[in-house]
């Protein structure tokens, strides 16, 4: 219960945080100044940093532990770990171009599962947000699925890796069939902004759904 360290580095927020499988390093994701972090989480070091073309929201090590995927503003990421330290992530690095709120990796490995904002034009009108599922092995867009929700602030995969859950805008979680592309089943949530970035998973043995947002009311839950 005690607090070990404090890692100092990042200028702005830090939205988000990842351990390797082997609990020896840590990667973290600034917002406004771009950067993402690599940690030796064993003496506590800065091992490696590197800047983002656009503000990062939300970031993980690859199951081989040798990558890192950052989702931004402007697209997904996937880079290997070797990249020199003190550069700009290549454009050649992104495998989704559009801004991305979350992702998550199939249990399997194979694929990233990604959902995006919902953007609304100057006259109003709202486009769908869009879940994209990337290959891994193939280095392509296996999937793609629209949604009407509105911004779609996270997104999980069942134990199984047969469904998604996303967390939507419009007080909506949704359960999707990724074979058929389609909802399978609707939950009423709470208020979520547009922009919030919130959190969904499931139980380890399926059957239950954990999440948690910014309420509009400017409480949490």
């Amino acid at each position: 219960g005690e607090r070990i360290t404090n890692l100092y580095g990042h200028q702005s927020t830090v939205t988000d945080v990842d351990w390797n499988s082997s609990g020896t390093q840590i990667v973290s994701s600034g917002n406004w100044d771009k950067l993402i972090i690599l940690w030796d989480a064993t003496n506590y070091t800065l091992i490696s940093q590197w800047e983002t073309n656009a503000h990062p929201t939300a970031i993980e090590f690859g199951v081989d532990d040798r990558t890192i995927s950052v989702g931004t503003e402007g697209g997904l990421y996937l880079y290997p770990l070797e990249t020199e330290s003190n550069t700009r992530i290549s454009l050649e690095n992104r495998i989704i171009r559009e801004w991305v709120l979350d992702f998550a990796y199939s249990h399997d490995g194979r694929y990233i599962a990604s959902s995006s904002i919902a953007h609304v034009n100057s006259s109003g009108v709202r486009d769908n947000a869009r879940i994209t599922i990337y290959d891994i092995s193939t280095h392509t867009i296996a999937k793609q699925f629209d949604s009407a929700l509105g911004s779609i602030a996270a997104i999980t995969w069942s134990m199984d890796d047969l469904y998604l859950a996303t967390l939507n805008e419009d007080e909506v979680m949704s359960l999707w069939d990724v074979e058929a592309g389609t909802i399978a089943a609707t939950y009423p949530s709470v208020g979520l902004e547009r922009y919030d970035k919130g959190g969904i998973a499931f139980s380890r043995y399926g059957g239950r759904l954990a999440f948690s947002n910014s309420l509009t009311s400017g409480t949490s839950q």
